[in-house]
C-alpha cells in the first residue's frame, strides 16, 4: 500500500468519526476537562472546567480507574502469566522454573520507574470510564526496556478485522521541524520541513505525521528486516506526503481496552455515556442551587416607592455597621423587605443527591466502597456483594447489574 492510499485511508477515519467527537467532547467538558480538544485544538493554560460545577461525576471517574485498577492490573500481585499452550508441558519442572523466572522479569520490566505503567495505565482507564475506549502504547527503548504511554483518543482512529478485533490503528502525532529530525533524521524528512528546519523562525511550526500499524501483507517469517514482521509499522510526513520510517513488530504494540460496544461501532462506550444524562442534570440542578443559596444570603430588597431617607432615591449601604438613615418609620417599622421566594434549597439538595447516586451506580462506585471497608475481600467477592446490594435497592435492574466490568481486544 503507498502514501497516497494510507492517507487517503487515514482521510476516511477521520471523516466518519465526527459524531464521536462531538460526544467525547461534551463528556469531556463536564468529566474529564484536561482530555477536551476533540473538536479542535485548544489554547495551552486555557480555562477547562466552565462546564463543571458538581465535582462527583469527576470523582465517580477516579474511583472507577481505582476499581479497575484493583480489579484488572492490581499493583500488588502478578495479575500476567506466560505459559505453553501444551498442559501436559506446562507441569514440567524445568519448564515451570523457566516460565517461573521470565514472569518475574517481565513483571520487574512492567513496574520499573522508567516504564511508567502504573501511573500510564491508570490514565488508561480513566479514558476508558470518561469515553468507553481506553490506549496504551508499549515501545521499547534501548538501554532502558519497555515504556508505555497512555494515548490520546483524539489521536486514534482504528479498524477491525473480519472478527471484530482492533488491528489497524492511525495515531496522529505533531512535531515540530526540531523534534522531526531528532525522531526520524533530518534526511529523511520532506524538502518543506528541511527548509522550517534551517528557519529559526519556523523551527518551532508544527508539523502532522501518522504512525500506522496494520498486519503485514507481505510478511516472510524467513526474514530478518522490517518485512521478517509480522505488523508493519509505517511513520507518514501529512506535509510532503512522504513515508519517513518504516519498520515493524512482532506483536501489536497498542493495547485497546474497550468498556463495552455497541453492534456496527469499533468505538466502545462507556460508564460516563450511560450516566451523561444524570451529569448533565446535575450541573444544572447545581447551577440552580447556586443562584438559589445566593439569594437567600443575599435576598432582593423591597422598599418602600419614597425610597428612603426620604427621597426617591434609594440609597442602602449593606456594608458591616453601616446606618441607613430612614430606614425606619416613626413606628419603629423596617422600611426595607428582604424578598422572601420561599425557594427550597433542602429539597434541591435531596434531588441532587439522587442524581449522585445513580452516577456513582454507573461508574461501581458502590464495589470501590466494598474494596475499601473490606480490604480483605477479594475483587470477584466485591463485585458479588456490589451486584446483589444493587439487585436488592433495584430488583427490576437485576440483569443489568450483572455486566461486564470491561473488555480488552
Amino acid at each position: 500500500m503507498n502514501v497516497e492510499d494510507l492517507l487517503n485511508n487515514y482521510s476516511s477515519l477521520k471523516g466518519g468519526r465526527g459524531t464521536w467527537e462531538s460526544h467525547w467532547e461534551e463528556i469531556a467538558e463536564r468529566i474529564l476537562p484536561r482530555q477536551t480538544g476533540f473538536l479542535g485544538d485548544r489554547t495551552a493554560g486555557e480555562k477547562k472546567t466552565q462546564r463543571i460545577f458538581d465535582s462527583r461525576p469527576m470523582i465517580a471517574l477516579d474511583r472507577f480507574a481505582n476499581v479497575m485498577d484493583s480489579m484488572m492490573t492490581p499493583r500488588q500481585s502478578k495479575w500476567h502469566e506466560l505459559s505453553t499452550n501444551d498442559n501436559v508441558l506446562n507441569k514440567d519442572a524445568s519448564v515451570k522454573a523457566w516460565f517461573y523466572e521470565a514472569n518475574q522479569i517481565l513483571y520487574d520490566m512492567r513496574y520499573s520507574p522508567k516504564a511508567n505503567f502504573a501511573g500510564q495505565n491508570t490514565e488508561r482507564w480513566i479514558s476508558m470510564g470518561a469515553f468507553g475506549t481506553g490506549c496504551l502504547f508499549i515501545d521499547f527503548m534501548p538501554g532502558v526496556g519497555l515504556r508505555y504511554r497512555n494515548v490520546h483518543l483524539k489521536d486514534l482512529y482504528f479498524g477491525e478485522n473480519h472478527q471484530g478485533i482492533i488491528d489497524v490503528v492511525y495515531r496522529s502525532i505533531n512535531f515540530n521541524a526540531r523534534q522531526a529530525a531528532q525522531r526520524f533524521g533530518e534526511k529523511n524528512l520532506p524538502e518543506e520541513i528541511k527548509k522550517a528546519l534551517e528557519d529559526s523562525k519556523k523551527s518551532e511550526e508544527m508539523f502532522e505525521f501518522v504512525h500506522i500499524v496494520m498486519p503485514r501483507e507481505d510478511y516472510d517469517p524467513n526474514r530478518a528486516d522490517a518485512k521478517g514482521k509480522p505488523w508493519a509499522s509505517i511513520y507518514v510526513a501529512v506535509k510532503g506526503k512522504e513515508m519517513v520510517q518504516e519498520g515493524g513488530y512482532t506483536s501489536f504494540p497498542y493495547s485497546i481496552s474497550r468498556y463495552v460496544t455497541a453492534p456496527g461501532e469499533i468505538y466502545g462506550r462507556g460508564p460516563a455515556m450511560t450516566a451523561l444524562p444524570d451529569i448533565k442534570m446535575l450541573n444544572e440542578m447545581a447551577k440552580t442551587d447556586i443562584r438559589a443559596a445566593h439569594r437567600l444570603v443575599s435576598p432582593a430588597l423591597l422598599v418602600n416607592d419614597e425610597g428612603i431617607l426620604g427621597g426617591g432615591a434609594m440609597k442602602i449601604d449593606m456594608r458591616p455597621d453601616a446606618i441607613n438613615y430612614g430606614g425606619i418609620d416613626k413606628n419603629g417599622r423596617q422600611m426595607v423587605q428582604p424578598l422572601n421566594t420561599g425557594a427550597r434549597v433542602d429539597i434541591s439538595e435531596a434531588k441532587m443527591e439522587q442524581r449522585r447516586t445513580s452516577i456513582d451506580d454507573a461508574f461501581l462506585v458502590t464495589l470501590f466502597q466494598l474494596l475499601v471497608e473490606t480490604p480483605r475481600m477479594t475483587a470477584t467477592e466485591a463485585l458479588i456483594r456490589s451486584q446483589e446490594k444493587r439487585y436488592v435497592a433495584h430488583p427490576h435492574d437485576g440483569a443489568a447489574a450483572v455486566g461486564s466490568v470491561g473488555a480488552s481486544d
